[in-house]
């Protein structure tokens, strides 16, 4: 389950384990949302690896040609494919991040400003099910790259302040 409801995520029975979302209706003022969902997935992906964390994850993503559409790398062309993960509830999230220990707090900010992630927020981080794991959902790539302060400062309203001083 995806909670963003301004989108529509669905599961198909060909797929299971993934979620569809994306295709003609789902284009946006630049009008390369799904590759662009895509390209930030691989972009999280590879600072999650140069961190080396063990702790945060980016659900995998793919781009699927929409049959009889032209092959052309275009947004109108292709749909999303997304791993589905056991996410918490909102409150639950909210509080799972707030109670962040130090070692997965330091992992995700590592991995945050490594990548310079624009978007944090507790809809877009997400702790797994597992109560251990912690996804960067929303992957689409970003207009502007924020500062290291700007990152600092997001996070800070995410995690325990005092957790924040600690791994600072």
């Amino acid at each position: 389950m995806l909670r963003d409801s301004s989108r529509r995520h669905a599961p198909h029975p060909s797929l299971p384990g993934y979620l569809i979302t994306g295709g003609r209706h789902y284009a946006n003022r630049r009008g390369r949302e799904n590759i662009s969902r895509v390209a930030g997935a691989q972009k999280v992906q590879a600072a999650i690896d140069t961190v080396g964390a063990q702790h945060v994850i980016v659900p995998r993503k793919y781009l699927y040609h929409i049959p009889l559409q032209p092959l052309a790398l275009e947004n109108d062309n292709y749909i999303v494919v997304v791993e589905w993960l056991p996410i918490l509830r909102h409150h639950e999230n909210n509080e799972a991040l707030w109670n962040l220990d130090d070692a997965r707090a330091r992992e995700l900010l590592e991995v945050l400003l490594a990548v310079r992630y624009p978007s944090l927020h507790s809809a877009n981080i997400c702790m797994l099910s597992d109560r251990s794991t912690i996804a960067i959902v929303d992957t689409e790539e970003w207009r502007h790259t924020p500062s290291k302060a700007y990152c600092v400062g997001r996070f800070q309203k995410m995690v325990d302040p005092q957790t924040v001083e600690r791994i600072l």
